[in-house]
């Protein structure tokens, strides 16, 4: 957005959903809504320039490969944790690009570093709990099961009591 991006978060979850709302990012849930109609509504037919594919869900490769424009691009973020079917006749057909990003430039932790200090980035907001480092296992299951946590910090320089 801060670049002059429309945003639209696909989140299934109803308390991300609100947490995107509430800094000012339009949310809309999978299961209600035909997310390539809204996108194509809203692009007048165009389609989206990139999609950002962070579930590690073949519904939302689908999804993201759906709402694509002529030659648009597909960041995939999330790790899958098996192979995924891809419709490569709508890759051929639009041209798309697909773009892995497992591993970060350190000119990328500087912008992110600058864009929390900065407040364009409302970390306060994204995270939902402050856990020890030795409840890891925990707070990968709070994130997993959702329902009430968006981010899961880990506090390394306290332990659980």
């Amino acid at each position: 957005r801060g670049r002059g991006a429309r945003v639209l978060l696909v989140e299934p979850d109803p308390f991300r959903r609100s947490v995107a709302a509430g800094i000012g990012i339009d949310a809309v849930d999978p299961g209600a809504t035909d997310v390539p109609a809204l996108v194509d509504e809203r692009t007048a037919g165009a389609g989206a320039d990139v999609a950002f594919e962070v579930s590690g869900s073949a519904a939302g490769v689908t999804t993201a490969v759906d709402v694509l424009t002529t030659r648009g691009r597909l960041v995939m973020v999330a790790i899958h944790p098996q192979p995924r079917p891809v419709n490569l006749h709508r890759f051929f057909w639009r041209e798309l690009e697909l773009l892995g990003a497992r591993l970060y430039q350190r000119e990328d932790m500087v912008e992110a570093v600058r864009l929390v200090a900065s407040g364009a980035i409302p970390a306060r907001q994204l995270i939902s709990r402050v856990v020890p480092a030795d409840a890891v296992t925990a707070a990968f299951t709070a994130l997993e099961e959702g329902g009430g946590v968006m981010k899961v910090l880990l506090d390394w320089q306290e332990e659980s009591r």
